[in-house]
C-alpha cells in the first residue's frame, strides 16, 4: 500500500513536470480553441459515431506527431499508453454498479462517452502542449487570473508533491517495527497537518518569487508570434465536422 501511494505521487509529479516543460510538437496555440470545443462536443454527445470519429482522429494525430517529430522518444509513447490504460480501468470501475444492475445501455453510453472525451483531451493536449493551450486562452482574451492560475498550478504541484514524499519518508523512517496496514495508515495520516502548513508556506514563497521576477504588471508568459500550421487547420476542420454531425443527429 505504501509503495503504491508513493508510486502514484511520483508518477503524478513526473506528469506535471513534463507538462511544465512541454512546448508542443506540431500544433500551434491556435489549436487550443478547437480542442476545447471538440472535447466539449464529445462529452455532451449521445452519438456513438461522434465518439468513434473523435478517437480515430486523435490516434491519427498521435501517430503523425510522433512520426514527424525529430525528438521522438519511446518513453513518451509508453506514457500515453499507460495513461490510456489507467483511464480505461478507472472508467470501468466506476461503471461497475450499472453493469451489476444490468443497465447495459446506460453503462455502454457512459463508458464510450467518458473514454472518448478523456482520451481525446489527454492525447491531443500532449501533442499540442500545455503552453500552447495557455497561449490559446490568452488569444481569446481569457482573464489573466485564469491563465496565471493554470501556469502557477502546473509549476507548483511538483514542488508540493516533493514535500509530501519527503514527509512520508520521514514518517516511515520512524516506524521501526512491523505493523499492520491500519497502524501504518494512522501513522502516515499524521502528516496531513504538516502538509497543509507546508503547502501554504511553499505557495506563499512561490507567489512571492514569481512577483519578484516580474517586477511589474506584465504577464508572466512572454510569447512569440506564430502562424497556424496545417495541423491546426485540420483540427479546426475536423471540429467543425463534428459540430455539424452532432447538430444533424440532434435535429
Amino acid at each position: 500500500m505504501k509503495q503504491l501511494s508513493q508510486k502514484y505521487l511520483e508518477y503524478l509529479r513526473e506528469a506535471f513536470t513534463y507538462l511544465s516543460s512541454d512546448k508542443g510538437r506540431i500544433f500551434s496555440p491556435y489549436s487550443s480553441i478547437p480542442l476545447i470545443i471538440l472535447v466539449f462536443t464529445i462529452s455532451i454527445s449521445h452519438n456513438v459515431t461522434t465518439y468513434v470519429l473523435g478517437i480515430t482522429f486523435t490516434i491519427c494525430m498521435l501517430i503523425t506527431a510522433y512520426s514527424s517529430s525529430k525528438n521522438y522518444n519511446r518513453v513518451d509513447m509508453a506514457s500515453v499508453v499507460k495513461s490510456s490504460l489507467m483511464i480505461v480501468l478507472i472508467v470501468f470501475i466506476i461503471s461497475m454498479p450499472l453493469i451489476f444492475l444490468r443497465k447495459f445501455e446506460p453503462a455502454y453510453m457512459f463508458i464510450t462517452r467518458v473514454l472518448a472525451a478523456s482520451l481525446t483531451f489527454m492525447i491531443l493536449s500532449q501533442i499540442i502542449g500545455w503552453w500552447n493551450i495557455i497561449r490559446g486562452l490568452e488569444l481569446i482574451k481569457t482573464p489573466r487570473i485564469v491563465t496565471e492560475m493554470i501556469y502557477q498550478t502546473i509549476k507548483f504541484i511538483p514542488l508540493f508533491i516533493t514535500e509530501t514524499l519527503k514527509l512520508i519518508a520521514a514518517r516511515e523512517a520512524r516506524i521501526l517495527c512491523r505493523k499492520n496496514i491500519s497502524s501504518i495508515w494512522r501513522a502516515l495520516s499524521s502528516i496531513v497537518g504538516d502538509i497543509i502548513i507546508k503547502s501554504y508556506y511553499r505557495s506563499t514563497m512561490f507567489n512571492m518569487a514569481l512577483n519578484a521576477r516580474t517586477l511589474s504588471n506584465k504577464r508572466i508568459m512572454i510569447w512569440k508570434r506564430v502562424k497556424p500550421t496545417l495541423y491546426d487547420i485540420s483540427l479546426i476542420i475536423f471540429t467543425a465536422l463534428i459540430l455539424l454531425l452532432e447538430v444533424a443527429a440532434r435535429i
